[in-house]
């Protein structure tokens, strides 16, 4: 394995994989290598699509193993464009493809690029998805494979504000999606526009499945539960009845105004007001979400079970 001294090291949670920052002309046999196996030997993609060129122009990150053997890399070029994402088949969903991500999102903060994008092949979307990044325009083929273009911010936390039904949508839709452990609900899930409300609950499944014990909590009354647009979830919370918990807000919490949906005490949604089109979202923005943390936890001590919850007709 070639030297990797004063390359930016990083290793993911369980030191299992560490990644650095490679150097086209002194790891080419080892970028070469994987992205061989990846592209050309298993998804058929002819040698000449995939060198094309533009190697020695663009940065590029390794990911070894715990053996220190290359399993995993990437590569950005100078306007932010992420490409050759390739994980060994063996090393795939153990974090290692998340590094290389990870590591070139960092590359392009430090020089100044406002966003990224890439050209994600579809079947791994919900890879990207929980990267924050979000797809654009129509599918495409490149090298008879399908694709979509995906964009980010480069900014470690995503902010922004919330100013019609269509944002409010997406942006909850984007908080399910880049959540892996728990979501709290302090009021009822956002009105979603058409077309989104599968997609949200296919992630709430998700999440429910990956998790033994709740991992959605939701505070809303019982006037809100009765209402049309809250059906889906209620039938989904009497499936998955020790998945998903449904509470009311205890008497001197029903007067709020303030609601909020909370990601893995890490990502947030604010609607000051569950009626008009406004609020903020927070992505990755734990220090900002711990208010809204600490208060959900308070109320969510005190909140009443309500039978109307699972016993109201849908």
């Amino acid at each position: 394995m070639t030297s990797s001294t004063n390359r930016s090291i990083t290793t993911d949670s369980t030191r299992r994989y560490r990644a650095w920052r490679a150097d086209w002309k002194q790891d080419e046999a080892l970028l070469k290598a994987i992205r061989h196996d990846v592209f050309v030997v298993e998804q058929k993609v002819p040698e000449s699509l995939e060198w094309d060129g533009f190697d020695a122009k663009c940065r590029h990150v390794l990911v070894s193993d715990g053996e220190g053997h290359p399993v995993a890399t990437g590569r950005m070029d100078p306007r932010g464009k992420i490409g050759r994402m390739a994980v060994l088949c063996t090393h795939r969903r153990r974090g290692a493809g998340s590094l290389v991500l990870e590591g070139l999102l960092e590359w392009a903060r430090e020089i100044g690029l406002a966003d990224c994008h890439l050209h994600a092949q579809t079947h791994a979307l919900a890879f990207y998805h929980r990267h924050g990044f979000l797809e654009e325009g129509f599918v495409f083929y490149e090298a008879g494979i399908p694709h979509l273009t995906m964009r980010r911010p480069t900014a470690q936390s995503i902010l922004g504000t919330l100013d019609s039904r269509t944002a409010r949508s997406q942006a909850f839709l984007r908080l399910l999606r880049m959540s892996l452990r728990e979501i709290w609900i302090d009021c009822p899930p956002p009105d979603l526009a058409t077309g989104w409300v599968d997609a949200a609950l296919s992630e709430i499944k998700r999440l429910a499945h990956q998790n033994r014990e709740p991992a959605i909590r939701i505070l809303t009354g019982p006037e809100l539960v009765r209402e049309r647009a809250f059906a889906p979830w209620l039938t989904l919370a009497r499936t998955l009845p020790s998945h998903i918990a449904i509470r009311c807000p205890a008497p001197e919490d029903r007067s709020s105004r303030d609601h909020w949906a909370i990601g893995d005490r890490r990502h947030w949604i604010h609607m000051p007001d569950r009626d008009p089109l406004s609020g903020r979202v927070g992505l990755d923005a734990p220090d900002l979400a711990w208010p809204a943390v600490e208060t959900f936890d308070t109320r969510w001590k005190r909140s009443i079970a309500d039978p109307d919850f699972y016993d109201w007709p849908l």
